[in-house]
Formats: C-alpha cells, structure tokens, sequence
C-alpha cells in the first residue's frame, strides 16, 4: 500500500488552506527553513482522526497514541525500549494527582507520557493544553455531533469545576525546544498526555525536569477564567538510546526534477528514521525557488522484496540552505520494521511524473 493513499483524498477547501498558509512562510536570504512536515502531517493527523471513537482512553503510553491515534504500528524493538523506559512517578498537584508514566531518550527527541486525574473525578472536568471552556469536550475520540457539549457547558449543566491541565520537560545543559503535543480525554475524567521535544545529544543520560501544571477556572455566571496555577517537579535520569547512523553517498540527479542528491544521513532508533537529504538544484534555479512546494520530494520505505512498508512516507520535512542551491532536508517517519530500501519521488511541485523514482539500498546494520 502507498502511505500516501492511507488518508484518502483531502478536501478542496482544506488543500486551499494549506496552500495559504505555506505561500505566508516568510522566505529568509539568508537561511531559509520551510516547515512543509509539519503543516502536512497535522494535516494527515486530522484527517486519520476523523470519525476514529477509541474503546478506551484510559493511562495511554507512548505506544497507545502511536497505534490507537494515529496508526501506526511500532517495532518489537521499540516495545522493548519504551517497557524499559517506564517511570510511574505520581505527584500530587493542587487538587490533581499526575502520573509520569514513561521518559525516552533517543539522541534527537526526549518523549514523556503521563496522565493527569482529579481526586474525587465525579467533581471536575479536566481539559488539556490544547483546549478551553469553549472547546467540545471529546471523549474517547468520540466526535460524534450529538455527543458534543463545550467544556463549559457541560461544567455548568452537570456542576463540576473546571480544570486545566500540562506537562512539559527540560533537560539541564539542553536548550528548552518545542516540539510536539497531544492529549487524550478517557470516559472516567482522565487525560493522557504525550509531548516530544526536541534534544539533540550524544550523552548516555538526560538530567531531566517534568513539570505538571493544574489551573483551576474560575466561574462567573456562564463564563470562565483562568485562576492560580500549581505547578509540581518530577526530576529524572533518562538513558538515551542512541541511533544507528547510516550514510548514503548518491551523487545522481533526481528524475523529474533539476536538482541533484548528493548524499543521504539516516539515523535509526527504536521510534523513528531521522534523515537529513543533502541536494543541489543545478539548473532553472529561479524558477524552481518562485514556489516553496517544488522543494518537496515524497520519501518512501521498502523492506526487502520491495513492498512499502506501513507509514513510510514523509513530506520534505524542514528545508534549509545557505546559498540557494544546496539544501538539506530533514525530518523522521516511524516505521515499524527495518527498511531496506529507500524510494524518492519528486513532489507535485517538481512536475515529474510518476515513474519518477530513485530508488536506493541502505546498508546493512
């Protein structure tokens, strides 16, 4: 199966949408870093999401939100690491208990997973990070209209209070670098939350700082606004599991395209392939850089006989460059077996075809 096609076909009026928001990026002289992965990739997220109601939401790890919400299956490998990984440190904030429920290292991102509760459940409503009082409270990924209530709403209608809810992570001697979020709310008032962030580091451990935050909202008649903040610390040392670098040397032109790939960095760790593809536009250069979109080149993995292996596309990723031709574009898909084999296919920016490919073996490990 082409990864591409495992989301179907996106609306006119959502690809219009992305198709504003990339042509506002701001395009540097200097360095130009286009974030194309993480507009389409939200874009996928969204679409996968879409009518998907979970049998329960209940204490997710990393694990649970790979398979259950967005997909995809991980590695044998992967398990091992996250069992090894688990943490199950609970602190109480306010009027919350927190579990921190597992803390993985694995050279590029630090992930944690943990789930926020309240003391006596049947008395408050807990919303995310990502949501407020006037957002619909979804339950077990259940987007059902007629399910539907705000926070609010459903606060005022049923007398509960209202409460939010965060966690986040810095590592000493690491620069605090955003990354990625999400949360889930279960039937019993619970949320599961995981967050990425991005840390580079070829040290054995991580020193690192959870944070828990709860914020109660304050009512007044059929509003709310936020009130005092708790904060709790859970201190950590994380094992980082370093990833299996490989190189590609290519030096061969893109079919379809004007730009040559010169080499390929692959880095493989238990959850994703990190690549980093090193090219050059060689001709029609003002052309090709009027559009950030002919920059985008489709990756795809292949095990041994050739059969693409499950969510083994990706999108460009980040793009930059320091002179206008040569370019480095980098991001990380999940796979869920090793790939042996690695397919490039330019973007419908390129205007090549769909016999277009370069296809490449990665070495053995």
């Amino acid at each position: 199966m082409n990864a591409r096609d495992a989301f179907g076909t996106a609306p006119d009026s959502f690809k219009a949408r992305i198709a504003s928001t990339l042509e506002t990026i701001e395009e540097e002289k200097t360095m130009k870093r286009i974030s194309l992965r993480v507009a389409l990739c939200a874009a996928a997220v969204l679409l996968l999401l879409a009518g998907v109601v979970y049998a329960a939401a209940n204490d997710w790890k990393l694990f649970d939100f790979y398979k259950q919400r967005y997909g995809m299956e991980l590695s044998g490998e992967a398990q091992t690491a996250l069992k090894q990984s688990e943490v199950n440190q609970t602190v109480e904030v306010g009027d919350l208990v927190f579990t921190v429920r597992e803390a993985i290292a694995d050279g590029r991102y630090l992930y944690i997973t943990g789930t926020a509760r309240h003391k006596t459940p049947d008395t408050a409503y807990l919303m995310d990070m990502m949501t407020g009082p006037a957002d619909w409270m979804v339950v077990n990924g259940d987007y059902s209209p007629e399910n539907k209530r705000s926070y609010k709403t459903a606060a005022i209608e049923d007398g509960r209070r209202l409460y939010s809810v965060e966690m986040n992570a810095t590592a000493i001697g690491h620069e605090d670098v955003g990354g990625m979020g999400d949360a889930v709310m279960a039937a019993d008032g619970s949320v599961s939350i995981m967050m990425g962030s991005e840390i580079a580091t070829d040290d054995e451990t991580l020193q690192v700082s959870i944070r828990c935050f709860s914020t109660e909202w304050v009512r007044d008649g059929d509003t709310f606004a936020p009130g005092e903040r708790s904060e709790k610390t859970v201190d950590l040392t994380v094992p980082v599991t370093q990833g299996d670098k490989r190189t590609i040397e290519v030096d061969k032109m893109m079919p379809g395209t004007a730009a040559q790939i010169d080499r390929i960095e692959l880095s493989l760790t238990p959850l994703a392939c990190y690549y980093a593809i090193h090219y050059t536009i060689v001709e029609n250069e003002d052309k090709l850089l009027t559009a950030h979109s002919r920059h985008v080149l489709w990756m795809e993995f292949a095990d041994m006989t050739g059969a693409i292996l499950p969510i083994g596309a990706s999108l460009g990723g980040t793009i930059e460059s320091d002179d206008d031709a040569h370019y480095v574009a980098s991001g990380s898909v999940t796979l869920g077996a090793y790939p042996d084999k690695l397919i490039l296919r330019p973007g419908d920016g390129w205007g090549g075809g769909p016999d277009d490919l370069l296809v490449l073996d990665i070495p053995a490990k």
